[in-house]
């Protein structure tokens, strides 16, 4: 089992401009039962709705602020946080 972010199970950097959008979507690959997932930006874990947890899960930045640069995106396989993968946010000023 694997968790892929925007289908790139591994970790990577997400280029965009400040007042854009970005939707991360996290998926349990190659699962034979239902996976809990769970997202966490930095340290803190992002408190999702019950049915945006079971095998596929999404988070949104909208808009994207200078608050947002350098920020880690984490998405976990609850029972195991060691399978997990990150994406970096490299937000450019326009």
């Amino acid at each position: 089992v694997d968790v892929a972010i925007n289908g790139i199970t591994t970790d990577y950097i997400i280029i965009r401009n400040i007042s854009d959008f970005i939707s991360l979507t996290c998926a349990a690959v190659n699962n034979t039962h239902d996976e809990e997932l769970v997202w966490f930006r930095g340290d803190r874990e992002i408190n999702l709705k019950s049915k945006n947890r079971i095998n596929v899960s999404t988070v949104c930045i909208d808009p994207i602020t200078e608050n947002d640069d350098e920020a880690k995106f984490s998405c976990h396989l609850n029972k195991d946080h060691k399978i997990n993968t990150t994406v970096r946010l490299d937000i450019k000023c326009e």
